[in-house]
Order: C-alpha cells, then sequence, then structure tokens
C-alpha cells in the first residue's frame, strides 16, 4: 500500500500497532480543491452563490442580488451581496460542511442546493473566500483561503478564519460573498455572467431581481413560432408518480449553444440540458423547451440523476432518466422532421423560382438566335406573307448565286438508322414536376423537368418548341451540387447544355439528307460522355476523390 505523504507514515503504523480499527480518511484540502475544480469558469461559480441567496430567501418574499465585479488593478474581486435572511454562525458551520444535507432540504423546502459542495466555488478561479453576512442582529464574518486548504493535513478538518463573531450591528439581514484573488487570465466578462445567469435562473428572475454591474438580468426566452406539448408515456408517469408535460418550441430563428435544447428543471431551477441524441441534426438548432421534472430532484435512487460536475447533464443511468430521455428523444424528433419537411418544402419552391428565371434567361437568348435564323429554317413559306410582328423585317433579296449541293458526311461516324419517319424525343415523365420556364405563344423557351436518370441530359420537343433540360441526369445533378441553381457553375452547365441541344435542333431542321441522323449521332455521344464527367463534377462539389450521383439527391 502506498501512503500519500511521508507524515501519514508514523500515525498510521501507531494505529497499526494499537489494534485501531480501519478507517476511511480523506484529505479535506483536496477534496475541497477538487470539487472547486468543477467551478473552472466565473459565471458557474457567481450562479451558485446567487442561487444560494434565491434558496435562502423566506417563502413568499422577492430577493435581491447585487454582483459587482473589479477585474482589474491589484484587488481583483467579485462580489455577491443578497437581502436574504442571512446565516448565523451555526449556519455558518452548516455552509461550510462539505457534502452536508442541505438546510432548506431538511426543512422541506424546494431549492436548488443539493450536493453541499457549491459553497466552495470561489477556488475554481481565486485563490480566497470572505462572506459576511447578517441575521437578526448579530453579524460574523469568516475567510478562508485556497493556501488553507493547500496546507491542511490528512484526515484533520481545516479550520475557518473568523473575523467577527455574533457582533451586534443595526444593519439588515443578508449576505455579502466576495470572491478575491482571481486568478491571472481570469475572464470575468459581464455579458457571459448575464447570459448563464438568464438561462439557469429562468423564471425565478421574474420573482426575484438579480444585477450585475448595475443591470437588472432579466428572464428573456427566445421567440417562438410554435409550441408543441407531449405527455408522458404510461411507464414515465407511473415512475414520476403522476403525469409529465414536455413543451418543444420552434424558435425563429437559429438558438445559440445556451439556448438551444430542453431545459430539464426542478422547481423551477435549471438541472439540466438536453437534445436527447439530436444535436447536429438538421434544423435541431431552432428547438428549445421545457420540462418540469421535480421527481429528478425528490428521487431517492441511489443512482442520481444530475452529476456533481454542474455540466447540466442526465444521468443516463438513473431508472427515471433512462425511460425519459427516449421520450423526449421521440418527441424532438417528430417536430424536428416536420421542420426538415417544411425546409424541403421552401427550398424546392425556391429552386423552382430560381430555375423558372434561369430558363427565361436562356430563352430570351436563345429566341434573339432563333428570330433571326427563322427566315432561313422555313422554307417553302409563300413570299406574300407579312413577317410576324415579333420578328426583323426579311433582309433584301441577294443577287441569284450558283446552286450549292448538301453538303455530305465525310468521315463522321454514323449510328444505326431509324427505320424511317422523323426522330422522336426521348420521353419525359411529366408527373414528376411541373413545367418551369416561359415565354409567348410561338417563340422558343427553355423548360426544366424531371425526366428520368435513363433520360438525355436535353432533348428538343418540337410540339412545345422547347428544350427540356432533364434535372435527374448525372451531370445536372453534380452541376447542382456545385452551388445550387443560382450558382454561376450551374448556370453555365444550363447555358452550354441548352445551347447545343438548340444548335443540333436548328442544323436537324436545315433540311439536309444526313443532318437529322448526324445530330442524334452527336447527341448521343455527347450524352454518354458527359455520365463519365458527372463523377469528376461532383467531386469539385464534395472535395473528395469519389463521388456517386444519386437522380433525386
Amino acid at each position: 500500500m502506498a501512503l500519500d505523504t511521508a507524515e501519514q507514515a508514523p500515525r498510521l503504523l501507531a494505529a497499526a500497532d494499537a489494534g485501531e480499527p480501519l478507517e476511511v480518511v480523506t484529505h479535506v484540502g483536496r477534496d475541497v480543491l477538487a470539487n472547486a475544480a468543477h467551478f473552472a469558469t466565473v459565471p458557474k461559480a457567481v450562479y451558485e452563490y446567487v442561487s444560494n441567496s434565491i434558496d435562502a430567501t423566506p417563502p413568499g418574499r422577492a430577493c435581491t442580488v447585487r454582483v459587482d465585479i473589479a477585474a482589474s488593478g491589484p484587488q481583483r474581486r467579485i462580489t455577491i451581496a443578497d437581502d436574504a435572511s442571512g446565516m448565523s454562525r451555526e449556519l455558518l458551520r452548516a455552509f461550510f460542511t462539505m457534502h452536508g444535507e442541505n438546510v432548506q432540504r431538511r426543512a422541506g423546502r424546494k431549492v436548488r442546493g443539493r450536493f453541499g459542495t457549491g459553497k466552495i466555488a470561489a477556488f475554481g478561479r481565486a485563490d480566497r473566500l470572505r462572506v459576511d453576512t447578517v441575521q437578526r442582529g448579530l453579524r460574523n464574518v469568516v475567510e478562508l483561503a485556497k493556501s488553507d486548504l493547500e496546507n491542511a493535513r490528512p484526515g484533520r478538518p481545516i479550520r475557518v478564519r473568523e473575523v467577527a463573531i455574533d457582533e451586534p450591528t443595526a444593519e439588515a439581514d443578508g449576505t455579502l460573498v466576495t470572491i478575491e484573488g482571481l486568478h491571472r487570465g481570469t475572464r470575468a466578462d459581464r455579458a457571459e455572467i448575464v447570459r448563464y445567469l438568464q438561462r439557469l435562473l429562468g423564471r425565478h428572475l421574474v420573482q426575484h431581481r438579480v444585477y450585475v454591474e448595475g443591470e437588472r438580468v432579466s428572464y428573456a426566452p427566445p421567440d417562438a413560432l410554435e409550441e408543441h406539448r407531449f405527455a408522458s408515456p404510461e411507464r414515465l408517469t407511473e415512475l414520476a408518480s403522476g403525469p409529465l408535460e414536455l413543451v418543444v418550441r420552434i424558435a425563429a430563428r437559429p438558438l445559440t449553444p445556451e439556448e438551444n435544447g430542453i431545459a430539464v428543471l426542478c422547481n423551477g431551477f435549471l438541472n439540466a440540458m438536453t437534445l436527447a441524441g439530436c444535436e447536429g441534426k438538421p434544423e435541431a438548432q431552432y428547438l428549445f423547451g421545457e420540462l418540469e421534472a421535480a421527481v429528478l430532484d425528490d428521487d431517492t435512487s441511489p443512482v442520481p440523476a444530475f452529476l456533481a460536475t454542474r455540466d447540466l447533464t442526465l444521468n443516463p443511468w438513473h431508472p427515471t432518466v433512462a425511460e425519459l430521455l427516449p421520450w423526449v428523444r421521440a418527441s424532438i424528433e417528430t417536430v424536428r422532421r416536420e421542420l426538415v419537411r417544411r425546409a424541403g418544402d421552401r427550398r424546392r419552391a425556391a429552386e423552382q423560382q430560381e430555375l423558372a428565371r434561369l430558363g427565361d434567361d436562356i430563352s430570351t437568348l436563345l429566341n434573339a438566335i432563333y428570330r433571326g435564323e427563322r427566315v432561313r429554317l422555313v422554307k417553302g413559306a409563300p413570299r406574300d406573307v407579312a413577317p410576324r410582328a415579333d420578328e426583323p423585317a426579311p433582309a433584301p433579296a441577294a443577287a441569284p448565286v450558283a446552286p450549292v449541293a448538301p453538303r455530305r458526311d465525310r468521315g463522321v461516324a454514323r449510328g444505326p438508322r431509324a427505320p424511317g419517319g422523323p426522330l422522336e424525343p426521348p420521353p419525359v415523365v411529366e408527373a414528376a414536376a411541373p413545367t418551369l420556364g416561359g415565354g409567348a405563344y410561338g417563340t422558343f423557351q427553355v423548360l426544366f423537368r424531371h425526366a428520368g436518370e435513363a433520360s438525355p441530359r436535353a432533348f428538343y420537343r418540337p410540339d412545345e418548341r422547347g428544350i427540356v433540360m432533364n434535372l435527374d441526369h448525372p451531370e445536372a445533378i453534380a452541376s447542382l451540387r456545385n452551388g445550387g441553381p443560382n450558382s454561376p457553375f450551374f448556370a453555365h452547365y444550363c447555358y452550354r447544355t441548352a445551347m447545343e441541344e438548340f444548335t443540333l435542333a436548328m442544323v436537324a431542321d436545315l433540311g439536309y439528307p444526313d443532318a437529322p441522323e448526324i445530330a442524334r449521332e452527336i447527341r448521343e455521344r455527347s450524352d454518354k460522355y458527359s455520365r463519365q464527367f458527372a463523377p469528376a463534377i461532383l467531386r469539385l462539389a464534395l472535395g473528395s476523390e469519389e463521388g456517386e450521383v444519386t437522380p433525386g439527391d
């Protein structure tokens, strides 16, 4: 057996020789400092003393607590002053009893104090604790230094320095706690303290008045757009000796980490914040709410529902918590999935609007080209027919030239010829999505549709006088992943693809014998090669070495 200190050896050996019974001995100083390490931030330490002030307030009366910070200069300190009931010398003895039973709890009051360790919170970031308290006309002042804890002897109590003992005074009841000698580098930010007190005190700030540097800390929950209530299941209701109600709210804005989650309250005091496993999931950043579960505070289970670390987490090994967490998770998921569905609807509506705008822009450009070429495309039209109002007047007739024979295919690979009749466009799944894009009747248009992964990336529809851009094509999906429908990357893809299909449609209508077959061959090969390019395009969006294109992704 190893001895912690050399000074223990003679005493323990003497006890062994005398036959004394074995005992559990603690090093009080180390025990105190180990517990003080849980209060490693100033807001945590300040909250402990503010909540002690609220606990000490007589029932039915409001308390005023003032927090002042002197974080610069030689005397770096924080003071917490209240007008609660104060402490007598005997209550101070209980105050400095580590892990002792809370006096108010023993009297049947619903208070926050539970572990009997909060009184040493000052030593998490400071060197000295001073308590100046008045009760019923008697004043007591005590001090405890960190050096006293460090120099304490194993198994021995630590004496608290009593500056004033039952000194008569005319001052009103109340307590002044001073945290002196803040450690170098300690951050004592007023805004952080205010946010922490708002979060943990919650509705207690309505009844009690808490001021930080003269500014009152108010209860300000996030604005909620909706509220959903869930009743506890039967098994949890039995464990809680009554029904519980979970309130899940949807915030109007993304929440900060301090606001995000369900506040688990016990008699109005915050004891835990949780999203029950939904942390980081889409739309979870908009959810907050509360659950009043006093049963977790009054429970006598040997496994505590909350940990002494004050990290606002539930202990999943507690029997009631083990039933509570799955219910909270399922309730949050119900609301979160609805938010995901709504976000998807909004995203699709915005995409449709952006695609409609993009289709109109491309259509305008193609129509400008189409009007210039229409005189050459429309063959055999009567010469005495006046041009349409939206067409430019035909150019003056040029001098007659010798007829030029249609060019022939020279070395261009041809695919198998169709058995006859005009080339039909690939089928389009009309029910998959509404038509986007547009333009006046009789003009050329660009349409965005979901035509299926096997369909070409674009094809001409003579009956609609338009080019259909297939949103299910792998290259279209990959291009969309690079910034969405309003990105320059996707716009460039659409302009280029629409222009290629427009050019093929124009060439196919020129009247040359082999033009339709050549256009079909180019279209098929271009579609084939673009499918091979799609994974490389997708890798630009994903930033990975492998990319898989999934229709409708």
